[in-house]
């Protein structure tokens, strides 16, 4: 079930904005939490996004975090516009094992061309979260023009 404090119109565009995106599905992205300025992605852990079985492989907790932080700068724009990552730095702090992601994306910052989300991404299992990635996503803003 999705919290959404977006109104009606706003939310349902930018999760069907998700749900198009084949990378989204091949990866079994679930979009939790949406809010204007930010997102929340969870991600079940499943051997074949690992590279030992256990525990996830860097590029997926990337994958996860740019999915995040797009998402919480599309939240600003008018329906029908899009966004494009131009760049996001990760670090990696702790190993992902356990049974899920969870990412979390604040907006930073916002400009008429680009915006950036803060991220942070946790494990989950046996009943306790750990961080284990943050991240800075840099998107381009494609505003959608009047009559278009």
């Amino acid at each position: 079930m999705i919290a959404n404090t977006l109104e009606t119109a706003r939310g349902q565009w930018v999760r069907d904005f998700i749900d198009v995106m084949p990378a989204a599905h091949f990866l079994r992205l679930q979009l939790d939490s949406l809010d204007i300025g930010s997102a929340v992605f969870t991600q079940d852990i499943r051997p074949e996004i690992t590279f030992d079985g256990r525990q996830v492989q860097g590029g997926i907790l990337g994958a996860i975090a740019d999915f995040a932080g797009a998402t919480a700068a599309l939240t600003l724009l008018a329906p029908g516009s899009h966004v494009a990552t131009l760049d996001y730095t990760m670090k990696i702090v702790n190993p992902a094992l356990g049974s899920r992601l969870v990412a979390i994306a604040c907006l930073v910052g916002s400009g008429r061309t680009v915006t950036t989300s803060s991220v942070e991404v946790f494990s989950e299992g046996g009943g306790r979260r750990e961080l284990v990635a943050t991240a800075l996503v840099t998107a381009r803003n494609f505003t959608r023009v009047a009559g278009t």
